[in-house]
């Protein structure tokens, strides 16, 4: 569940003053390729059996948030989209500004083949069109806890010592663009969709394993913590889009406003 994890540490984070084993390397800890290395092993994954579904493998509503490149006149969605649940715009710049689509107006929807196709070409300067939409889905929510160990060996304590400090300094000080660079982490396969989503990591421990002629071993544990979300996508056109609300309360008054404005994010 962590190897994107682990890859952005081996391509992106480099340890700064160490020459050629300034970066991590990829091999299993304790068969070093070099004097000096550091090393990363996935450990194994702890799953949660608190279910988090209030109604585990029952179709239910989903909502969706998808976003295009402005390229073409025809999209393929994510999702089968519940007829009369689809909001489309434009986002017109940097800023945000948007610009509402009106179905049958603007743009056109085939629900069996979930294609969206703009109805007249669009000659302005939007960057990115955005939709949300509801689908209907089987979803299952789980939490997990999963161990990383970053082996490191050098010729002395002292070196060993020092690389595992400025390690964990390097590991702690990058969690929030680490996160940001991986989540979320997505495996499709027709109506099946795997989203994995972690959550936070944490220093557990470190301890010196092996000393040995010339050979100092150390290793720090760490622990991610994050979700697994598994989604079962059901063509079902049978649901719909509550229109209206017949309420027996009290008449509102003529000119009370109502704010019926839609919320894109």
């Amino acid at each position: 569940m962590i190897h994107q994890l682990l890859t952005y540490f081996v391509e992106e984070l480099l340890i700064p003053g160490f020459g050629s084993y300034g970066q991590f390397i990829a091999i299993q800890v304790g068969t070093p390729e070099e004097t000096t290395s550091i090393g990363l092993l996935a450990g194994p994954l702890q799953v949660s059996q608190q279910v988090k579904d209030v109604r585990p493998n029952e179709p239910q509503p989903q909502p969706i948030r998808e976003a295009f490149v402005f390229t073409d006149d025809s999209y393929t969605l994510a999702k089968f989209p519940i007829k009369g649940s689809l909001i489309a715009a434009f986002v017109l710049d940097q800023n945000g500004k948007k610009e509402l689509l009106d179905e049958g107006d603007d743009f056109s929807v085939d629900y069996n083949a979930k294609i969206l196709t703009l109805i007249e070409t669009y000659d302005g300067d939007a960057a990115q069109l955005i939709l949300q939409y509801t689908f209907i889905g089987v979803v299952t929510l789980r939490e997990f806890e999963q161990e990383f160990i970053v082996g490191i060996q050098a010729a002395s304590y002292d070196e060993v010592e020092e690389i595992a400090s400025l390690v964990t300094t390097i590991l702690l000080t990058h969690q929030q663009e680490a996160l940001e660079a991986v989540n979320p982490t997505n495996y499709d396969l027709e109506a099946y969709q795997s989203v994995h989503l972690l959550l936070r990591y944490q220093w557990l421990s470190g301890e010196l394993v092996s000393l040995a002629s010339n050979k100092y071993q150390y290793q720090l544990r760490f622990q991610v913590q994050g979700q697994l979300k598994s989604v079962k996508t059901t063509p079902d056109l049978e649901y719909g889009v509550i229109k209206s609300v017949l309420s027996p309360g009290v008449e509102a008054d003529d000119d009370l406003p109502v704010n019926v404005e839609v919320e894109l994010g």
